[in-house]
Order: C-alpha cells, then sequence, then structure tokens
C-alpha cells in the first residue's frame, strides 16, 4: 500500500468568545495569534475532520482583517481569522 500526502491550506475563523477574555481583551486586529488561539485553530480543524489525526500543522497564522476593522478598532475583543498549512499523509489503496 503506498502513502500520498494531502495538504490543505484554509482559514478558520476563531471567536473571541471562546477565548480567554483576558487574552481577547488585550488583542489588536493586528496582534499575531495567541497561543490560545493556535491551538483553537488546530482543535476546529481536527474536530472538523478537516484534517486527521497525526497531521502536521506547518503554520497557523493570523489572516490580516480588513482596513476597515483595523481603522475602525476601538478596544475590546473581536473574532479573528487564522490562516492553515496542513499536510498529512494517507494510504493509497489499490485499485
Amino acid at each position: 500500500m503506498s502513502m500520498h500526502l494531502v495538504r490543505l491550506i484554509t482559514w478558520v475563523a476563531l471567536s473571541a468568545a471562546s477565548i480567554s477574555p483576558l487574552v481577547a481583551r488585550g488583542q489588536h486586529p493586528l496582534d499575531p495569534l495567541s497561543d490560545v488561539e493556535i491551538v483553537q485553530a488546530a482543535q476546529i480543524l481536527l474536530t472538523g475532520h478537516a484534517a486527521q489525526s497525526g497531521a502536521a500543522f506547518q503554520s497557523i497564522e493570523l489572516r490580516e482583517p480588513r482596513k476597515e476593522t483595523v481603522l475602525n478598532y476601538s478596544g475590546g475583543a473581536i473574532d479573528r481569522e487564522a490562516l492553515v498549512f496542513v499536510e498529512w499523509r494517507v494510504a493509497r489503496r489499490a485499485g
């Protein structure tokens, strides 16, 4: 049985309500993702079966918000997005 590599590039919406209020309160829209947000993004993909157990998350980083979001930011918790690069190997079945 041979193996092939699956690569996924996607973005994940992160809810400010689901992370620590202390983390969310101190965030600016352009701040790097916190460790909590990085783990949350990976868990969303694994729980939703978009990535398989044992996947290698190559990169999880902030997907920059729209310019209007940054210019209109007045403090407080905000929802953010993560850009995720992940890959895993799957067995190729003989057909």
